[in-house]
This record gives C-alpha cells, structure tokens and sequence, in this order.
C-alpha cells in the first residue's frame, strides 16, 4: 500500500523546518484531533499506557490526558525538531517513525494516531508495528486521509495537462489492511473537512506551513511540475465568493482492537457504520 510519497528522512528533514511555526498552521490538526477524539466518546477503553504516533509538537498531550488521565502518555515523531519541542513540554518523546516502533511487543493499551498515517510509505508495515506494540484488547484509534483529499489541487493539475495519481488509501482498503496486521473489529467513517481561503498567497502559505507543499507530504505528487504555485494558482477552480479558494479534505476515521491469541488473523471481517450508532464495545 505504498503511495509515492517522500521517504522518512525527506518527511523528517521537512518538519525539522516547520518545528519553530507549526503552532501557526496547525487547525487542520486540531480540528480532525478533535473528531476522532468524540469518535472515542462511545468506545469502552481505559489504557495504563498510550502512545502519541505523529505528536509533532505535543499539542495533543493535553487533550490525551484529559481524556485518559489514568495512562502514562509517550509521544512519536520523525522529526528531530518537532520531538525536541514536545519533548520540552514535559513529555517523554520518542525520536523514530513508523513502521520502527523502538518498543516492546504489547506494551500499550492505547495508540492515537493524528494525520500520522499519511505521511507513511509503507501504511501496511505501521499498521503491523502498531498491532506489535498493542497488548491484546488494545486500541488502534487514527484519523487520516482518504483519496478524495486536495480534490480542487487534482482538478488544477489535471487542467495543466498533467498526471494525477491517487496518493491515499480509501477507507476499505485500510479496513483489510488492519485486519491483515493483526487487528480486529474495525470501525470505519468518512468525514469531509472545507477550509476556504480569502488569496492564493494565503493558501500556499497554510501549505508550506504544515507541511504540504511542494516536494513535501501528504499531497507528495500533486504538486509536482516545474513553476507550481504559479501554474496552480492560474488553473485553480475558484469559488466566485470573498473565499474563493477551497481545499477540501476526505478523512477517514477509524479505530481497530488488538487481536487476542486465539482470533488474530481469523480473516476478514471489516465493519463500516455510521458514527451515531456507534455504541460502547
């Protein structure tokens, strides 16, 4: 399930470079934070110890431990930076990506993965060190991109005569996926998030500022192209408003149980449901 994005160290050597502003930019990871954590409302877990996969800065430490304040909280990043800061909040913080977790077999009860999974080139691979890392009964709780995401960035780029590859997994894909890894029950929903912008200056900016613009990850190559801000900026579809441009954003919300000895790997079985009739496990 690789999806031609960026290595490791071209994601690290990105966000190494956001670390100082990041606060600046980071709405976006706010606000789906704060989805998938209602997303979490209605599910029965209480873990002694939970992982941060993807902390960047650490800004979701304090959402963490108000929700789960009985578990010990440890934070992930790639970034030597961006670990670096979060690490000087008080944190304990691991400087590594997936799919090398330094941890030992299951260890965690909880792993919170924020926009984590789009900047993996080898989703499969994380999805089966996450699962190492889970004791049995242990929760998988992510949120990430669906395929649909930059839409408005493809319809430019295919305007410029270019080549639009798809660069994430849809939400039945990573279904298998987890249940491929070692996981169970897995819940599924698609959610759509709109941010509009006043200039194209604006929206570029917001780009480069988290993380995903030209040459960087998630949107990796839909940006592709000699001269690209200015070539996009010239086929991009406007919104005939005071907020013409619009990035729209397909996330994909899910979360996934630790097999225990006896059913891991059993097969198949992927369950898709709405969020309102999501009820305790």
């Amino acid at each position: 399930m690789s999806h031609g994005l960026p290595s490791v160290a071209a994601v690290r050597r990105v966000f190494d470079t956001r670390a100082a502003d990041f606060h600046q930019y980071a709405f976006v990871h706010d606000e789906v934070r704060r989805r998938l954590l209602d997303r979490l409302e209605g599910v029965n877990v209480a873990p002694q110890r939970m992982l941060d996969v993807g902390c960047a800065d650490g800004r979701a430490a304090a959402a963490l431990t108000q929700r789960f304040p009985a578990a010990e909280l440890m934070m992930l990043d790639a970034s030597w930076e961006m670990a670096r800061k979060a690490r000087s909040g008080g944190g304990q913080v691991i400087n590594a990506a997936l799919p090398q977790l330094p941890l030992v077999d299951g260890c965690l009860g909880l792993v919170f993965a924020n926009l984590c999974l789009p900047y993996c080139d080898n989703v499969r691979g994380a999805l089966m060190a996450v699962a190492r890392v889970l004791e049995p009964g242990g929760l998988f709780a992510f949120a990430t991109l669906g395929p649909d995401s930059f839409q408005e960035l493809q319809l430019a780029r295919a305007a410029l005569g270019q080549e639009v590859r798809p660069v994430f997994a849809d939400m039945h894909h990573l279904g298998d996926a987890l249940v491929g890894s070692g996981m169970t029950d897995p819940v599924l929903d698609v959610d759509t998030l709109e941010v509009s912008y006043r200039d194209w200056p604006t929206l570029w900016r917001e780009l480069i500022g988290s993380g995903s613009a030209p040459g960087q990850s998630p949107t990796g190559g839909l940006f592709a192209g000699p001269g690209p801000s200015l070539a996009l900026e010239a086929a991009y579809p406007r919104v005939d408003d005071e907020r013409p441009y619009h990035v729209t954003l397909e996330l994909v919300f899910g979360h996934a149980w630790r097999s225990g000895p006896t059913t891991a790997m059993a097969g198949p079985h992927e369950v898709t449901v709405p969020v309102p009739t999501i009820k305790s496990r």
